[in-house]
């Protein structure tokens, strides 16, 4: 029951933990601190918050693009 967002793709700095992603993401749904997100790389993992987006792109990225499923 995730809201949706008007925008499915951005642009991020590589060189930030993936603990921004995930802050933007709950601005970007108008989450509260307390309600629960969570992300997964390729549908399969979620990354430790401390792990950077760069070296996460290095290592799964999929067609030049970091792909990241909310729920």
């Amino acid at each position: 029951n995730v809201p949706q967002l008007k925008q499915n793709k951005f642009k991020l700095s590589p060189k930030v933990p993936f603990r921004h992603v995930v802050d933007f993401l709950r601005k970007q749904l108008k989450f509260n601190a307390e309600d629960p997100l969570f992300l997964f790389l390729n549908g399969t993992f979620q990354p430790h918050p401390e792990e950077m987006v760069d070296d996460l792109y290095k290592c799964f990225n999929v067609q030049g693009k970091l792909v990241i499923f909310f729920f």
